[in-house]
């Protein structure tokens, strides 16, 4: 899912450098070759993925029963509110309170959501102390119908954002209703190296049902416009890791599970 390399790099010195313009050496070992010598390679230390944005990927067990159970919850939930309007095109988008809920699918989609956020939290700081973090979080849902989609965006003043995946319907167009990252760096793909992420501006993936995604909250992303006549229902969440509060004999402060949070200034 990488874009393409751009120009081919000139091997050799400039074939018309300006009047005046120094001659470019040549990058590769031709002209040693040429004559005969061998050249030593540098060793490769160590490669370090610096500003690394992590895209976690998990598999819900048993998601069948839970995403019945979560159909007909979120149906109940259209009937009860007209929903409301944040980066959604069309579609439904519930409140952000679904972590609060009580019903039986929301609770057991709490439970997957937070050990999932436990084994992200390790696999990126292994040395981290989950018993000094609390969990803080808020979830809603999306349902798109057809032509609804989701505009670039992203979610700040959180640790984690993610997305799990309760009804995919195929679609006509290959990245239809799927999610794709954009990188907002500069320049990232002048001259890239095709066939490789680290120069591609953007990465989409259409997850299957029972799959659930988890990448840092900064990272910009949207959703491509649903083309299938069935409805795409996905439940998105932010997460935040912060340390659990002492409070002497007066109370156990934040809990170590995910709960509705303190909405950021």
């Amino acid at each position: 899912m990488s874009a393409g390399g751009g120009a081919p790099v000139h091997r050799g010195w400039a074939a018309r450098a300006p009047a005046g313009a120094l001659p470019r050496p040549a990058l590769d070992s031709d002209a040693a070759q040429a004559a005969g010598r061998r050249m030593a390679m540098p060793a490769l230390l160590s490669l370090e993925p610096l500003f690394a944005s992590p895209l976690l990927r998990f598999g819900v067990p048993d998601a069948e029963g839970l995403n019945a159970m979560l159909l007909a919850e979120v149906s109940a939930m259209r009937a009860a509110s007209p929903g409301i309007a944040r980066s959604n095109r069309q579609g439904w988008h519930s409140a952000t309170d679904l972590f609060e809920r009580t019903e039986p699918g929301c609770a057991l989609l709490r439970r997957h959501v937070l050990d999932a956020a436990r084994q992200a939290a390790l696999a990126l700081a292994p040395d981290l102390d989950l018993a000094a973090i609390a969990v803080q979080g808020e979830a809603w849902v999306n349902v798109n119908g057809p032509g609804a989609f989701n505009v670039p965006h992203e979610h700040p003043g959180w640790t984690f954002s993610g997305c799990y995946y309760v009804a995919m319907p195929e679609t006509a167009e290959a990245r239809g209703g799927a999610i794709e990252f954009l990188d907002t760096r500069m320049g990232v793909a002048a001259f890239g190296l095709a066939g490789s992420d680290t120069f591609s501006g953007k990465v989409a993936c259409r997850p299957a049902p029972g799959e659930m995604l988890i990448f840092p909250c900064w990272l910009k992303h949207w959703v491509y416009p649903h083309d299938a006549a069935a409805e795409r229902v996905t439940i998105a969440f932010n997460l935040r890791c912060v340390p659990r509060r002492r409070q002497g004999g007066s109370g156990g402060g934040a809990t170590a599970e995910v709960r509705a949070a303190d909405r950021p200034s």
